[in-house]
């Protein structure tokens, strides 16, 4: 019972200890150094949902578990998911890509929602373009405002 309280004690120092500058610098190096340190991602992730930009943020993190399937039925079922959810006309959470990305998803999609023809087999780089979009957003715009004022308030 003692060692539970005092691994709950040092979870919550993690958590809520104060940032360091080391932090700062390193976060503050680029988009992609914040996707390589937990606790960069977990403050981002919460500045982001304050911003109503979290979207973003959670395609490029459904892109990067995608790329990460086992198998090609494992991909099959994570991209149907992200079409669903972020890329199709009135998605609950749809992102914000030019049209002609859109439409280049969609002819991929399309033919393969119902057919038992793999996405993997046919193009295994479905959203990369759409990824690189919204990883050019996120940087311009909610990493930006993030160095410059969520992490002062950190």
């Amino acid at each position: 019972m003692k060692v539970s309280g005092i691994r709950q004690g040092i979870f919550l120092y993690i958590i809520f200890r104060p940032v360091c500058n080391n932090e700062i610098i390193f976060w503050k190096s680029g988009l992609s150094y914040i996707f390589m340190d937990q606790r960069g991602l977990d403050l981002f992730w919460e500045f982001c949902k304050k911003e109503f930009s979290d979207e973003n943020l959670k395609f490029i993190t459904a892109c990067v578990e995608l790329d990460k399937s086992p198998t090609m039925s494992i991909f099959d079922v994570k991209a149907k998911y992200i079409y669903s959810e972020f890329i199709k006309q009135g998605a609950p959470s749809e992102i914000n890509i030019n049209s002609a990305i859109k439409k280049e998803i969609h002819n991929i999609f399309l033919p393969i929602l119902n057919q038992k023809e793999s996405l993997l087999a046919r193009n295994g780089n479905v959203f990369e373009k759409a990824y690189n979009h919204i990883f050019k957003l996120i940087e311009k715009d909610s990493y930006y405002r993030f160095c410059k004022t969520g992490l002062n308030v950190v």
